[in-house]
């Protein structure tokens, strides 16, 4: 699935799932620009690229569309072209929705369902000029069944669910293909500390116990559990998808939702 002299922008691309992307995209010749907010974050990714590809990096608030347009405009006027656009960019504040603020709702739909709208209302001029081009939005499978104890990031999800499947009729007839992936539990930083019922009242008044305690101290042991291929996922799993959807072995795929999550949302097991 070869990339080469490719140009992909991805978002998020300090840290996990965003990071692995840059990675699995810059093996395969892909020339990365990588955005994101922590600059010291996006420096070590650049000097790992640098060794494979060229890449360029560029601090960035995907909400702030100053930013956005100004950063995809440099990007158009040194390379010529966006050939693929990758959202991961994704922020998660836990809360039922009378535990969460204004300003954190606010946090969780300018960063991932705003941000997406914004890089690909400045990324897809370029690409309907070429008559070609991917966007591939990071979603999430609680997007799709919605999650407890964290409503506001659902909603936030599931509405980038629909404006993946909007846009790809909006261009299809320009050959853009525009997709999401829906990751399940990931080992990332998002994810490190994470459990299924991380909410529930009850369950953290047992978990003071202590003998309670050492049987669910790593996340990964409950997870395990519920997942059927038993097995959290790596981010890499994540960026061999999204490889496939930014490749031309997907050119026939446009408006999909892929769920990449171990077999969770495939149903229960009992």
């Amino acid at each position: 699935m070869d990339l080469k002299n490719k140009v992909a922008i991805i978002t998020g691309a300090g840290s996990g799932i965003g990071r692995e992307i840059c990675n699995t995209f810059a093996e395969q010749g892909a020339i990365i620009v990588l955005l994101g907010r922590n600059v010291s974050a996006l420096e070590t990714v650049n000097i790992e690229l640098s060794k494979k590809t060229k890449c360029v990096t560029f601090q960035c608030d995907v909400s702030q569309e100053n930013n956005v347009e100004k950063i995809v405009k440099n990007v158009i006027d040194n390379y010529g072209k966006i050939d693929i656009l990758v959202n991961s960019a994704g922020v998660i504040i836990d809360g039922p929705v009378t535990n969460t603020s204004l300003n954190d709702w606010d946090s969780m739909m300018n960063t991932n369902l705003k941000g997406p709208f914004l890089t690909s209302k400045y990324v897809l001029p370029s690409m309907m000029k070429n008559k070609s081009g991917s966007i591939i939005n990071i979603s999430s499978i609680i997007g799709i069944i919605g999650c407890a104890g964290v409503s506001a990031y659902s909603a936030s999800k599931g509405g980038l669910i629909m404006l993946t499947k909007s846009m790809a009729l909006e261009y299809a007839s320009h050959n853009i293909k525009i997709n999401a992936i829906c990751p399940g539990m990931v080992d990332t930083p998002m994810n490190e500390n994470s459990r299924p019922t991380r909410n529930n009242s009850i369950l953290n008044y047992i978990m003071s116990n202590s003998i309670i305690q050492k049987y669910f101290q790593h996340k990964v042991k409950l997870w395990e559990e519920v997942i059927p291929l038993k097995k959290v996922g790596d981010p890499k799993d994540i960026a061999n998808m999204a490889l496939f959807l930014a490749s031309d072995k997907s050119n026939w795929i446009t408006g999909s939702i892929f769920n990449v999550d171990g077999g969770l949302t495939a149903g229960l097991i009992v």
